[in-house]
């Protein structure tokens, strides 16, 4: 489907009234183990039986795997019929460390946005390697269920690519109802593209868990901007504590939560709404030892 590219301001425009929903906790702790359920074994999740994250939401059913090996990449769309939901969830690299110190800073032209939006070349295309596969899900899905809700979500990189799909979903299927919540996410793109995806899309839930360091990178003195509502979880001590703090599009990234603190903590980056988002499987995804060992710490 080819998109219309259309000026910001005139995107402006069309959006300005859309207003963003009360952040949930329920939904956030149900989005952790959509999440933490693609850490687990392909051969786990056909059936929904891949451990707690399965166990946790047991009414999935419909569950269509989208994986690229070669990109080491992975998600899965499917529905939960308790919730009457359309689950579409991407999954964290496997080393997230690693993955941070090699990242290629390079920015790119998002193809169908007005010129200006760009967005990380890495995890564009890494989005990419599942683009198709996930489409071709959601749209399955939708037409089984078209009076679904549709969640889409991901921990790490996952949520970057997240923040991706939704625009895609948004723009090819317009669902009535689309829920947009991630865990973790580092920035994606620029300030251009932070105000273009808030004009298509104001009901973002970006959670933050106290000093995880991914949300921070790559650096806004890199060019780079975070789009969305953040929700910061700042107390060690009490999980249930957070802090709300709203970006407006045409302004600079909301310094006001995560950004006013030091962040240099990968084991807060493993922990969302009080549970370990990569152990949740009774068999994990990842084949290599470096991956495992990463996922087992």
């Amino acid at each position: 489907m080819t998109l219309p590219i259309l000026a910001l301001s005139t995107i402006f425009a069309l959006f300005s009234t859309i207003s963003a929903s009360t952040y949930d906790t329920t939904l956030s702790t149900r989005f952790v183990y959509y999440s933490a359920a693609t850490f687990c074994h392909v051969s786990t999740l056909t059936n929904w039986e891949c451990g707690p994250a399965c166990e946790a939401e047991p009414d999935v059913i419909h569950v269509t795997p989208v994986g690229n090996e070669a990109a080491g990449t992975f998600s899965y769309v499917a529905y939960n019929s308790k919730h009457n939901e359309i689950v579409v969830a991407f999954r964290g690299s496997h080393n997230t460390e690693n993955w941070i110190q090699d990242l290629d800073m390079i920015k790119q032209q998002l193809p169908g946005a007005p010129s200006g939006v760009k967005v990380h070349t890495g995890i564009y295309q890494s989005y990419l390697s599942l683009q198709q596969g996930m489409l071709g899900g959601v749209n399955n899905i939708i037409a089984a269920y078209p009076a679904a809700q549709v969640v889409v979500t991901g921990h790490s990189l996952g949520a970057a690519q997240a923040t991706l799909a939704l625009l895609d979903i948004k723009n090819i299927f317009n669902p009535e109802h689309l829920v947009f919540y991630t865990f973790g996410s580092p920035r994606v793109g620029n300030q251009a593209f932070s105000d273009y995806f808030m004009t298509l899309y104001s009901d973002y839930k970006r959670v933050v868990h106290l000093n995880d360091w991914v949300p921070h990178a790559p650096l806004k003195a890199m060019g780079f901007s975070h789009a969305g509502e953040e929700i910061w979880y700042y107390d060690s001590d009490n999980t249930e504590s957070f802090k709300i703090c709203s970006n407006q599009v045409g302004q600079p990234e909301n310094t006001s939560c995560s950004d006013s603190q030091i962040n240099d903590s990968p084991n807060s980056h493993k922990f969302y709404m009080d549970i370990r988002v990569t152990r949740q499987c009774t068999l994990i995804s990842a084949e290599n030892p470096k991956a495992r060992t990463f996922l087992q710490n």
